[in-house]
């Protein structure tokens, strides 16, 4: 998250409307670039986790059929 001590000072000691606008949008930007920032990492932890869901799944099935010819080559002895 943003710090965003500093630009809420500034909000609390504007005094013109200009630089009360100007205190409120920075601060609004620097939360929007801290969530996009947030929401990026989210996306790339998601496709991470995705991706060795994938790769363990893969594992299984090639531990099955292993196991499968395992098997069938005991019941051919």
């Amino acid at each position: 998250m943003a710090d965003i001590g500093k630009q809420l000072e500034q909000i609390m000691k504007a005094r013109y409307g200009r630089d009360v606008r100007q205190s409120i949008h920075d601060v609004i930007d620097a939360l929007n670039g801290s969530a996009e920032a947030e929401r990026q990492a989210a996306e790339r932890a998601q496709r991470a986790s995705e991706a060795a869901r994938e790769k363990s799944e893969e594992a299984q099935r090639a531990s099955e059929t292993a196991r499968e010819k395992s098997e069938v080559a005991q019941r051919a002895s």
